[in-house]
């Protein structure tokens, strides 16, 4: 019965397992051994690692196969073998009075390997992206603490991740109230906290380390943690340079409607003074030199010339 046991777990075992004599020859292995040596079990129980390996890996493997008995400790390795990684858990069998046995295992971590290349590989696209966005890019929690800047946005905001890393977004990156407008900073970022999805998109005052205000255009998205805590990512873009050329552009339109206003004032009023104008001439023809009223309107004449240049 212990025999048909044995036998039947070398029969299905999905790992490779083997037992090596004091002579390097297999002894016992699983039947999964034939698929990665490419031949039956009887034509491998008997072989050396010599027979069945080549030579470099071979001498790799008679040289583990001695430091776990001299040492008599397990030991695991990893092997490279036809295109497929394996690892291999060796370990010694002591007997009383007969020499030690050699028994192991070994795993096919190829798609394992694979996968993990793969996932390395995204991690780093996905570094690369983050490391050379040059956008601003804040993960915080709904505490309004700061749980990641990447590289640009530290650089922009003049702090270090050790200065900014947990600290609260209100009296760091953002102003408890906006300078030109007076509105209550704080109050929205503890609406952005409660309903994310209320601001996908919101333009707000931000500060720097060292005072200077900046506009930045914010794209927020709630997003859970591992507790199932919801956070939020934010995106934002620099904008104050936009913002400038706006009020700029405010200013000389209000200039533009206050000159068209003024030229249109000008050009009534200038229709007053020569309507006087006309007036007084006509009064100044049919009035003698000598009435006392002709130095008078002589005089409304010049006022008049006056306040035409005055308005041109």
């Amino acid at each position: 019965e212990s025999e048909e046991r044995f036998a039947l777990f070398l029969e299905h075992c999905p790992i490779f397992v083997f037992l090596k004599d004091e002579n390097n020859r297999a002894i016992a292995i699983s039947k999964s051994f034939e698929k990665m040596l490419g031949r039956p079990i009887d034509e491998i129980l008997g072989k050396t690692s010599e027979d069945l390996f080549p030579p470099d890996l071979a001498r790799k493997i008679r040289a583990d196969d001695e430091d776990v008995i001299r040492g008599g400790t397990v030991k695991t390795i990893e092997e490279e073998l036809e295109g497929r990684t394996y690892v291999t858990c060796k370990f010694p069998l002591y007997r009383p009075d007969k020499p030690p046995l050699l028994g192991g295992f070994t795993i096919d971590i190829t798609e394992r390997m694979q996968y993990e290349a793969a996932v390395k590989r995204s991690e780093q696209r996905y570094r690369d992206l983050v490391d050379n966005a040059e956008s601003i890019i804040l993960h915080w929690d709904s505490e309004g603490r700061i749980l990641f800047m990447n590289p640009f946005a530290l650089e922009l905001f003049g702090y270090s991740e050790e200065e900014v890393l947990g600290k609260n977004v209100v009296g760091t990156i953002v102003p408890e109230t906006e300078s030109t407008t007076s509105r209550d900073l704080s109050l929205l970022i503890k609406e952005i906290e409660t309903d994310p999805d209320r601001f996908k998109n919101n333009e707000n005052e931000n500060m720097k380390k060292n005072g200077d205000r900046i506009w930045v255009s914010w794209t927020n998205k709630a997003i859970r943690n591992e507790a199932g805590e919801h956070e939020i990512l934010s995106i934002g873009n620099n904008i104050t340079e936009r913002k400038m050329l706006e009020r700029r552009l405010f200013q000389a339109q209000k200039m533009e409607a206050i000159g068209t206003l003024a030229g249109g004032i000008a050009h009534d009023f200038n229709n007053l003074l020569m309507g006087i104008m006309g007036y007084t001439s006509v009064m100044l023809f049919s009035t003698d030199p000598s009435d006392p009223n002709y130095e008078k309107l002589r005089s409304i004449e010049e006022q008049i010339k006056s306040g035409a240049g005055l308005t041109r």
